[in-house]
């Protein structure tokens, strides 16, 4: 299944990063992947605490503007609660979304 090729793929490159060395596997495998988990449930945490509100939702859901730059986009994340299914983050010029474009560069959308 997908799932035994999602993990092969993480214990082969840090096993193999480990044999490089301590450093390698910390700065090319750790710290990166912790960065990802910190920027993901800074949404979630953020982004139902703290910013402002574009759409009336049925849930706490707020667009916070410094998440949104960590994140690449992600926290617009009222606007993703309004249209859960829109891989376009943003909902105006102003609202910075460099994820939807590498989206559509690597799929082809508009």
């Amino acid at each position: 299944s997908s799932d035994l090729w999602y993990y092969g793929i993480h214990f082969a490159l840090a096993g193999i990063l480990l044999l490089v060395s301590g450093k390698a596997f910390a700065f090319l495998y750790a710290l990166p992947n912790l960065l990802v988990y910190y920027a993901m449930y800074s949404v979630v945490i953020f982004c139902h605490r703290w910013g402002s509100l574009r759409f009336a939702t049925p849930d706490e859901s707020r667009n916070n503007a410094l998440v949104a730059f960590y994140t690449l986009g992600e926290g617009w994340h009222n606007n993703h609660h309004q249209n859960p299914g829109r891989y376009r983050q943003s909902h105006s010029p102003r609202e910075w979304d460099p994820s939807a474009r590498v989206i559509e560069w690597f799929f082809k959308v508009q």
